[in-house]
């Protein structure tokens, strides 16, 4: 393209825009027509704008082609907004198979561009559109029909506006209000009156944007809509006026309509400037409903002048923060010396919440400013302090980042704490420097805040990585866990070889620190840092150093493993056995028939539990071999996995152990039968509720909280056995209360006389559940 052709193109663009903000003027603020106004420069509907082709050396015929080649919807919308401004029949028929292409968007584009043409044939073909049974295709008809400015898509676009039950409606009310006009005003008006608040709304909201002084009349008739929602929305596109009368009547009507009328009417006086309002303004931001009130104080930041700073600076602090914001902003963009001086008397009142007006100070710049904030940071409360010495260290003040040290040395743990986050946060050089020296010359918590702050405000500065390293290595204990914790999240190569050393600390609980942080870095010499404390640390670190090596499937983990199991290091073998129940894989669990083998009988048991989450017939094997091993911890805890896995050969081991001559035995099984899906569990448990042993029947009876009848019918028979234990009957009264089943009038008796009546509100009652008789 030559650079005659771009300037002929740039001049044609200049007009196009120029013209179309002509046509399409809609009023806003001062600068506009209001509605007294005695005429509209242009009442007739919209007009697509057309440019003979030559002037702007555009070829329509080429931008055809462009269109029709365009390998996406951004191409084509490129060369449809070239051709809307010289497009004609021509392009309508050339374009419009395209109405069916099948990409996202195009078809939309293709319509659009008819619209844009608006000559009778693309009023035509667009209004065949409005039967096509693609709502996308027939939704963009109708928007591109009030593009054209034509009589006859009015006359198709009305039917479909006034239609409830078609779901164009609305976009046939916006496409009229696009058109413009008188007709289309009226139009408009007529549908604005319907008792419908869905169609009545659209309508008021597309008389809005028509500009002529029909549409204004038709708006200033609604104003007396019996919907108080379609008055609102007049007002809400009510344009500015200057109308005495007008005024006066939306001044009334914020401060008699109801909440939602008063916002809008005070938002319409706002952009009108209506000065007289305020007082009534000033009234309702201080006592009105929330929403209205806050327009109200965005109305009277609209209006200005010395009268709304006087109301503004009164509505500052009076206990509603949203009131006090808005009234802050509003003095803010009203700007002046006046607005100004409002708001840092406001600042300095100790009496007020002032966290928003400090918000809106921080928005201002000049040394008045700053020296209020200043006054504020150093005799405010918290709050106030908060809001503000931030942004003064940020500036770099040196006033501020005197008090910030001052505070982290002497002030209370909120206050330290926000000060030490202040002087992080800052792009101050200075306040960089100051942080640094608190880190070297601090101790304790108030170190470990420092350190934690300025390695997240500079990650990259070798100077507090070498005193993250010397904290943790030195320091104290809160010290040194925070310390090796911000290592870990720093990440880098000195921060990685420190936590490697510390790994292997004689410091326990140094060491354990540094293997949870290394878990979060990975890699071969992380891995390698794992076997050695693994090997040679601690017990409590050899235990969590496997298991890391376990979880992250190592292939030293499964070795050391081994050994750790086959070693006289009960405490490391317990501790190991999850890790291989959980991430071991295939070899970790052959590894768990090793540990229930061992000599200890702690490994044993733990091995034991462990392998209930095998579920494997080999597990279920060797745990009903474990039912018979000497020590009674290790029988406990294979009763209970086999309760755990619940498979055939598991139930009969746990039945099984139910006749054992121990106790001990019968008290495990019982716990375990309580995890069983099967009926001949019931039967145990109700049989075991009169075992001789009493910790026996006290755990059947304490374990039957899951069974059904028969165990109802067991706990019946107890509470009704005099002869029996009175403690077993009393605990199977609280038992079959808590079971909330349906009891006779004697068994409720008992009851009663065994654990007192119920209550209401620790028992469950009767009255469901099955009949027991």
């Amino acid at each position: 393209m030559s650079s005659l052709t771009r300037w002929k193109l740039a001049c044609a663009a200049t007009t196009a825009v120029a013209l179309a903000s002509t046509i399409a003027w809609r009023r806003a603020g001062a600068d506009v027509p209001t509605v007294a106004a005695s005429g509209h420069a242009d009442p007739a509907p919209r007009r697509p704008i057309h440019i003979p082709a030559a002037s702007v050396g555009l070829s329509e015929e080429r931008l055809i082609a462009q269109i029709r080649g365009a390998r996406s919807a951004v191409q084509v919308a490129l060369y449809t907004t070239r051709l809307a401004l010289i497009g004609t029949d021509n392009a309508i028929d050339a374009l419009a198979p395209m109405v069916d292409d099948h990409r996202a968007g195009v078809p939309e584009l293709i319509i659009g561009l008819f619209g844009e043409i608006g000559t009778p044939r693309a009023v035509g073909l667009l209004t065949e559109l409005l039967t096509d049974e693609r709502p996308r295709i027939r939704n963009a008809a109708v928007a591109a029909l009030g593009s054209t400015g034509s009589e006859d898509a009015r006359a198709a676009l009305i039917p479909i506006a006034g239609d409830v039950g078609d779901p164009a409606q609305s976009s046939a009310i916006y496409a009229l209000g696009q058109m413009g006009g008188d007709a289309a005003a009226d139009a408009l008006y007529a549908l604005a009156q319907r008792p419908d608040y869905r169609t009545a709304a659209a309508a008021v909201d597309a008389l809005g944007r028509i500009d002529s002084t029909a549409a204004d009349a038709h708006l200033i008739a609604l104003l007396d809509a019996p919907d108080p929602r379609v008055q609102a929305q007049v007002l809400n596109v009510l344009p500015a006026t200057q109308d005495p009368d007008l005024l006066a009547r939306l001044t009334a009507l914020v401060a008699h309509g109801d909440a939602q009328t008063q916002a809008a009417a005070a938002t319409a006086l706002g952009r009108s400037r209506g000065e007289a309002a305020i007082p009534a303004l000033a009234d309702l931001a201080a006592n009105g409903a929330s929403q209205a009130s806050w327009a109200a104080v965005g109305a009277l930041g609209e209006i200005g002048g010395p009268a709304a700073i006087a109301a503004l600076a009164k509505l500052i602090g009076t206990g509603d923060p949203q009131v006090t914001g808005t009234a802050a902003q509003a003095l803010i963009a009203i700007g002046g010396p006046e607005a100004r001086a409002a708001l840092l008397e406001a600042a300095m009142d100790p009496d007020r919440d002032v966290s928003q007006i400090l918000y809106a100070l921080g928005q201002l710049r000049g040394d008045d400013v700053d020296q209020a904030l200043l006054e504020l940071a150093r005799h405010g409360d918290t709050r106030a302090r908060g809001a503000v010495l931030p942004q003064l260290v940020r500036a770099g003040k040196p006033e501020a980042i005197a008090l910030a040290l001052d505070l982290v040395h002497n002030g209370g743990r909120n206050d330290r704490y926000a000060a030490i986050r202040a002087l992080a946060d800052s792009g101050s050089p200075d306040a960089a420097a100051a942080l640094l020296e608190l880190v070297r010359t601090s101790h304790g918590q108030t170190r470990a805040q420092a350190l934690d702050a300025a390695t997240q405000a500079h990650p990259g500065d070798p100077a507090l990585t070498q005193l993250l390293i010397e904290s943790m290595t030195t320091g104290r204990r809160d010290e040194a866990n925070t310390a090796v914790w911000t290592l870990a999240r720093l990440g880098t190569e000195p921060a990685r070889k420190a936590l490697i050393a510390a790994a292997t600390s004689k410091d326990t609980a140094i060491a354990q620190a540094a293997i949870s942080s290394l878990t979060q870095i990975g890699g071969p010499d992380i891995r390698a840092a794992l076997v050695a404390a693994a090997k040679d640390g601690p017990a409590q670190v050899r235990g969590q150093a496997l298991q890391q090596l376990l979880q992250s499937g190592a292939p030293e983990g499964l070795a050391l493993a081994a050994a750790a199991i086959d070693s006289k290091d009960a405490d490391t073998a317990r501790n190991i056995v999850w890790a291989l129940a959980q991430n071991g894989g295939a070899e970790g669990h052959k590894l768990l028939a090793r540990a229930v083998a061992s000599t200890d009988a702690q490994v044993r048991a733990a091995g034991a539990q462990a392998m209930a989450n095998l579920g494997d017939p080999a597990s279920t094997d060797v745990l009903v071999g474990l039912v018979r091993d000497p020590d009674s911890q290790v029988r406990n805890a294979a009763l209970n996995a086999l309760g755990q896995i619940g498979s055939q050969p598991a139930v009969e081991a746990v039945l099984g152990a139910t006749a054992a001559g121990k106790p001990e035995d019968r008290s495990a099984a019982v716990y375990a039968l309580a995890q069983l899906d099967d009926p001949r569990a019931d039967a145990a448990v109700a049989k075991l509720m009169r075992d001789p042993d009493p910790s026996v029947a006290q755990a059947a009876i304490g374990s039957s909280y899951n069974g059904g009848a028969e165990i109802d019918h067991a706990l019946v028979g107890l509470v009704g056995d005099g002869a029996a234990n009175q403690q077993m009957r009393m605990s199977a009264a609280q038992q079959l209360r808590s079971r909330g089943v349906a009891l006779d009038a004697a068994t409720r008796a008992q009851i009663e006389a065994l654990i007192g009546a119920e209550n209401g509100a620790g028992g469950r009652g009767f009255g469901f559940g099955m009949d027991i008789e």
